[in-house]
């Protein structure tokens, strides 16, 4: 009776520990971050097992750089004069 009990309470604590995992993968916290936070021995064992949750943070990325190059081809960043204003050469 003992085994089960002890299985049932190693079952319980792994599943918190993947919860909190999730949570702070959707709050944005870094992987090193959850690495240390569930003393992982290395960045891989992190991602490895929590990898398939970070999806949306490449979205997100995405998203930023999008808006990035939005705002660089929507500035008026351009030089002032057009190729057809540059002298010709003789």
């Amino acid at each position: 009776m003992k085994r089960c009990l002890k299985l049932e309470v190693s079952s319980r604590t792994l599943l918190l520990r993947h919860t909190c995992a999730a949570m702070l993968i959707q709050q944005g916290a870094h992987p090193r971050a959850i690495m240390e936070r569930l003393g992982h021995s290395s960045i891989k064992v992190t991602l490895d097992t929590y990898g398939h949750l970070f999806p949306a943070l490449d979205e997100a990325l995405t998203e930023g750089l999008d808006e990035q190059f939005q705002n660089a081809i929507s500035n008026d960043a351009r030089p002032a004069r057009g190729l057809s204003e540059l002298p010709l050469s003789a």
